[in-house]
C-alpha cells in the first residue's frame, strides 16, 4: 500500500470517526438548554407548593364552618332558658384537617365565636332585626394556632342562625 493510499484511507476513518460524536461546544450547548429547562422547573415548585397549602386552608376552613353551623343548627330551642342569646361564646381547637380537638395539644385552626346583631341588608342602611329569636354570628378562624398572634392569619366569617319553633 502506497504512503499516499495509507494517509487518504486513515484521513477518511477518522472523519468518519470524527462524525459519530459531538463536538465540546454541542455539549455545553445541550447543558445550557437543560440547565435552563430545570432551573424553570424549579422556579414554579415554590408557587405550585403555595397553591396546595392555600387549597388545603380553605378546605379545612370550609369544613370547620360546617361543623359550626351543624352544632348551632342543633341547639334545641324549645327548653327553658334556652335562647340564642344566651348561646356561650367560646374558643374551639381544629386539627390541620379541620376535624375538632378537645383541647389547643396540636390544634393548627383556632375558631372564636360571638353572637352580633343580625343585619337586614337594606338600599339605603342596613338595618339591625329587633329579635332575639335571630343572631348573627361572627366566626374567627387563625391560624396556625402555634404561630405568634402578629403572624397568624384571621380570617372572619359570620353566619346567621334563627330560633326554630314547631308550632
Amino acid at each position: 500500500m502506497s504512503l499516499r493510499k495509507h494517509f487518504l484511507l486513515s484521513g477518511a476513518k477518522r472523519r468518519t470517526t470524527a462524525s459519530l460524536a459531538f463536538s465540546l461546544v454541542e455539549v455545553v450547548i445541550a447543558l445550557g438548554v437543560t440547565s435552563f429547562a430545570v432551573l424553570a422547573l424549579i422556579g414554579t415548585l415554590p408557587t405550585g407548593i403555595k397553591s396546595v397549602q392555600d387549597s388545603s386552608n380553605e378546605s379545612a376552613r370550609a369544613n370547620i364552618l360546617q361543623q359550626i353551623r351543624a352544632g348551632l343548627q342543633e341547639v334545641n330551642f324549645g327548653t327553658t332558658g334556652n335562647t340564642i342569646s344566651n348561646l356561650p361564646s367560646v374558643t374551639r381547637y381544629y386539627d390541620n384537617n379541620g376535624d375538632l380537638l378537645p383541647s389547643s395539644t396540636g390544634a393548627y385552626y383556632m375558631a372564636t365565636f360571638a353572637l352580633t346583631n343580625a343585619y337586614m341588608p337594606d338600599a339605603t342602611a342596613p338595618q339591625a332585626i329587633q329579635t332575639t329569636a335571630a343572631q348573627s354570628v361572627q366566626v374567627i378562624l387563625s391560624y396556625p394556632y402555634a404561630a405568634a398572634l402578629a403572624n397568624r392569619t384571621l380570617r372572619t366569617n359570620y353566619l346567621f342562625v334563627a330560633e326554630q319553633k314547631n308550632y
